[in-house]
């Protein structure tokens, strides 16, 4: 069976009401906006909104999408119209009360639903208990059944009560929501044990699972007596890697409009396994963070399997190198291990945990596809720093790709980091696969092909053993690759290496083809500086007088730093009073890059609470329009 890929979203669609409570929506403005169709910031939001989804690769969209916070009757029109094609499935709304607001819950499948013993396609629990302006809702959570990856799996969305004021408001409302959202999936489930494993709960908590919160609730909510954290897993701690007690990536997925904190509140939660197999998520990941007050929140929902799931990924400090190890007598060099591969399950996950940072090398086999996170950060796979040829492997470790000759792709990738990285593998096909081989090279720094890559603004420990030689000449190679900017400004830049008085080495730069270009001598502090542009390649060699000389730090100064287009930027109006309050305030902006003009932006209408619509994709049309195709773009000197 295929893996259900699931997503849960608030879309911050609110209805008219909750502006004019916090005083973003005048009542004059409130009664226009009761026509339909007069809702500007909703029709804009939701269209921002359809076309981010609309805009995932087919091959990555989820099939069951569940929207928080959808009140607003423009947002729900637009999401009907534009997402129905796609996502043909649907829940429209969930009501209780004609007096209330409906509870906010938009349902859209593109796999069928199947038909509950009712003869309905969903069926919802409504809350008896709700607090402050929640109590507008129609607080509820509904329930339906597809069939993946199960033939029968249960999918629970729900909004829970909000806190307003603390962290710990309304915690016991939450608490008892969570007790009658149980309730439901007893009527939907029953007792039957087999059924319970293919259940999903997804949607925004309110319970704050971040390190920041000032309140224990997630713990006695997950790790307490309390029957929902006995049934049920929060599976963003299970995207830990292995022995890791604390979230690395902290899944941040709110963002609170007025302070710019970020704050975890949205959830994926699986059964805890207790016997027999059970459904996880695989991988989980945040995006789409600039339309919403809140950041998509995904998931990859699979059956479980070994080394499905960060947290049960393969240590690489567990296993014993294949090739490199150290000999008595021997030289240090680079080393090399062997992964064997199985993915039991359709479009299931194979993790592999690299616990401390530094520059490795990958060859998969010719099946398998995969990619390089953070740690912290699982949303956003590592760009590749270079390739690796198999005949360019150092003699020492060069038995790891020949054993299995044939079966790998001879195109090795590069990756390094300043953090631990955690490697994500799948089938390509998506089919299951058994013991298939992937190497991993670690570098020392003994050749030219096993060079460590300089990462900059880093202080990069060089390996040097305690009276032993690294590699044949007891030299580290370091390869540095000045970061292209957006206007390809030449800049300044330097190389420190910092080691001990009464050390001394040699530092000596080469071109890419490695022709030597200069060299320096002497001990403390030796430097250089050059005039980098993009994509000016070159090596350093740090070559030591003495084996016992140890703890050489070398460090890459550049000015060029970065902007995260997928992380999103905001442009946030926190007060708009004055005198001219009630016209259309239009804000500009001009934007310019090392001193190169990049794009004027307008906003036709600025309102108190409001994010400028649209600011991060008119910068991107704006890069984009320019060549760039990287999520990230880089400047030398300064943008204003």
């Amino acid at each position: 069976m295929d893996a259900l890929r699931l997503m849960t979203f608030n879309v911050q669609c609110l209805p008219l009401i909750a502006g004019v409570l916090d005083g973003s929506i005048s009542i004059p403005g409130a009664l226009v906006g009761l026509f339909p169709g007069t809702d500007d910031d909703a029709i804009d939001r939701a269209t921002a909104i359809c076309a981010d989804l609309l805009a995932i690769a087919p091959d990555e969209r989820p099939q069951v999408i569940a929207l928080n916070e959808a009140f607003n009757e423009d947002a729900r029109g637009i999401f009907l119209d534009q997402l129905k094609p796609t996502w043909p499935n649907i829940v429209e709304a969930v009501y209780e009360a004609d007096l209330e607001e409906d509870a906010g819950l938009m349902v859209f499948s593109s796999l069928p639903f199947h038909t509950l013993p009712d003869g309905s396609t969903h069926r919802a629990q409504f809350y008896s208990d709700d607090g402050g302006d929640d109590s507008w809702a129609s607080k509820a959570a509904v329930l339906v059944q597809v069939g993946l990856p199960a033939e029968v799996t249960t999918l629970v969305f729900t909004h829970l009560q909000a806190a307003y004021d603390s962290d710990d408001q309304y915690r016991d409302v939450r608490a008892r929501q969570l007790e009658e959202l149980l309730k439901l999936i007893d009527r939907g489930v029953g007792d039957d044990r087999d059924q319970w494993r293919n259940v999903v709960v997804a949607g925004d908590l309110n319970i704050r699972g971040d390190a920041g919160s000032a309140s224990d609730e997630w713990y006695e909510t997950f790790t307490g007596a309390g029957e929902f954290g006995q049934r049920f897993a929060d599976s963003w701690i299970q995207q830990r890697p292995p022995g890791v007690q604390e979230n690395l990536d902290p899944g941040l997925s709110h963002r609170d409009r007025a302070t710019q904190g970020e704050q975890r509140l949205d959830y994926v939660c699986c059964l805890k396994r207790r016997d027999g197999e059970a459904i996880v998520a695989h991988q989980m990941r945040l995006g789409h963070r600039t339309v919403s007050d809140h950041y998509a929140l995904e998931a990859l929902i699979q059956f479980e399997a070994d080394r499905c799931q960060p947290c049960r990924a393969v240590n690489l400090d567990e296993l014993s190198p294949m090739a490199g190890a150290p000999v008595a007598g021997q030289p240090v060099g680079s080393l090399a291990w062997h992964v064997d591969v199985t993915i039991p399950a359709d479009d299931g996950r194979f993790w592999l945990w690299l616990p401390r940072p530094g520059t490795f090398s990958f060859f998969a086999a010719t099946d398998l596809t995969y990619q390089v996170f953070a740690a912290t950060d699982l949303s956003h796979p590592l760009e590749l720093f270079s390739t690796l040829k198999a005949g360019e492997v150092p003699a020492s470790v060069q038995v790891a790709v020949q054993e299995f000759r044939g079966q790998l792709d001879p195109d090795g990738g590069t990756f390094v980091h300043r953090q631990p990285m955690l490697i994500c593998v799948r089938s390509a096909s998506g089919d299951p696969v058994r013991h298939r081989p992937f190497m991993v090279f670690e570098h020392r720094g003994d050749t030219p092909q096993t060079a460590l890559a300089l990462p900059p603004h880093f202080d990069l420990d060089l390996p040097f053993p305690l009276n032993e030689y690294l590699g044949a000449d007891d030299q580290v190679w370091l390869r540095v690759k000045p970061r292209a900017t957006l206007m390809g400004t030449t800049r300044s830049e330097s190389i420190v290496l910092t080691q001990g008085q009464a050390d001394a080495a040699r530092m000596t730069q080469y071109d890419r083809a490695l022709t030597a270009l200069a060299d320096w001598y002497g001990s403390g502090e030796l430097s250089f500086s050059f005039d980098a542009t993009d994509d000016d390649e070159f090596y350093v060699t740090v070559k030591r007088d003495d084996p016992s000389q140890i703890r050489q730090v070398i460090r890459w100064n550049t000015p060029v730093c970065y902007l995260r287009l997928d992380k999103g930027m905001q442009v946030h109006v926190d007060d708009e009073t004055g005198k001219d309050w009630p016209g259309a305030d239009e804000p500009e902006l001009d934007l310019s890059i090392d001193g190169t003009h990049l794009t004027h932006v307008t906003w036709d209408d600025a309102d108190t609470g409001e994010d400028w619509p649209g600011f991060t994709d008119a910068i991107r049309n704006a890069v984009v329009a320019r060549g760039w195709t990287s999520h990230r773009w880089g400047c030398a000197r300064a943008w204003r």
